[in-house]
């Protein structure tokens, strides 16, 4: 999508064909003739291919627990934001926006299998929203037996 105007009117005949004409002929005009027609909105997406930062700038989480994994909160997420109220001063917290970010555990320790054996996992979670169901816990994905270990938090149940 390129040059996304919004209108609270309508655009006659010919003023969308002079907008066509502008944006194939004279593109360096196009931004001041779409202006010049007041449109509510102006989007003309002209901004710089994004690039992705490299992994490893992303932020450290160790493990408290007693895995001995820790972990990389990947793009997406918040860092050492204030933690649980009534908790150490140095308990921080991580925000996870909902669309992008995750915490995902370094390769070097296998992850708990829950299958037969005794494993908690505990998250404290303060939800900005329940428009959505969202994993908050998850282990894997087997393609075998199409099962997956998750704790998910929403409205759709």
């Amino acid at each position: 999508m390129d040059e996304f105007a919004v209108y609270n009117y309508l655009l006659s005949s010919n003023t969308i064909a002079a907008h066509y004409t502008a944006a194939t002929g004279n593109p360096s005009g196009y931004d001041a003739l779409i202006l010049a027609s007041h449109p509510v909105g102006y989007w003309n997406m002209d901004e710089p291919t994004y690039t992705a930062p490299s992994p490893s700038t992303y932020t450290f989480a160790a493990d408290s627990g007693s895995v001995g994994d820790n972990g990389t909160n990947t793009l997406g997420t918040v860092a050492v934001q204030p933690g649980v109220p009534g908790l150490s001063a140095l308990d921080y917290s991580v925000v996870y926006n909902g669309a992008a970010g995750s915490l995902v555990l370094n390769t070097n320790v296998a992850p708990p299998d829950v299958a037969g054996l005794p494993v908690s996992l505990v998250a404290w979670i303060k939800p900005v929203s329940f428009e959505y169901v969202g994993e908050v816990l998850c282990q894997g994905y087997d393609e075998t037996t199409y099962a997956e270990n998750f704790m998910s938090v929403g409205d759709s149940f």
